[in-house]
């Protein structure tokens, strides 16, 4: 099982702890470290199969490669997440998910002409969302751009692949 499936329901547990006003810095459970930033309510786990951090203070994560997958202007970050398997193939992995007034076309062309020279490029349509996947630089990529009434939500998943 992923750390993540494993950490979800604590970090779940916590965040929710935190919105109650109740007073919880960190909490070990066994190997496994978890700590709350009273101030921003950012939730980091960490033990031996690596770290995962989520926050929900606005900011791209720190280390994200925005210079190779920026976002458009106006967009508002809702969420961000990071994490490290130190002993994967893999290396740090971004998601970042943000509100954004522009229209679903305009977001896709902005994105097309930002990752259109990456590798294995393609766009998927769906009914309410659409990708776009590829690899860039040593990042697989996945731009998720989805489509409500009023307004998009963009959400951009970064795998960050270990030279062998």
């Amino acid at each position: 099982m992923s750390m993540l499936k494993k950490a979800l329901p604590l970090i779940l547990l916590i965040s929710l702890l935190s919105v109650a006003g109740c007073s919880l810095d960190s909490l070990n459970m066994g190997d496994t470290k978890v700590s709350v930033d009273k101030d921003t309510g950012n939730v980091k786990v960490q033990n031996d199969k690596g770290n995962l951090s989520v926050s929900g203070d606005n900011k791209l994560p720190e280390g994200y490669p925005e210079s190779l997958f920026p976002l458009p202007a106006g967009a508002s970050i809702s969420s961000s997440m990071t994490g490290e398997a130190p002993n994967n193939a893999v290396g740090k992995t971004y998601v970042v998910s943000a509100n954004c007034s522009d229209s679903k076309a305009d977001l896709l062309k902005f994105y097309e002409g930002k990752l259109k020279d990456a590798s294995n490029y393609k766009v998927q349509e769906f009914s309410t969302s659409t990708n776009i996947t590829g690899s860039k630089d040593k990042y697989a990529f996945v731009v998720n751009v989805f489509d409500n009434d009023s307004s998009r939500t963009l959400t951009i998943s970064l795998t960050e692949i270990k030279a062998k």
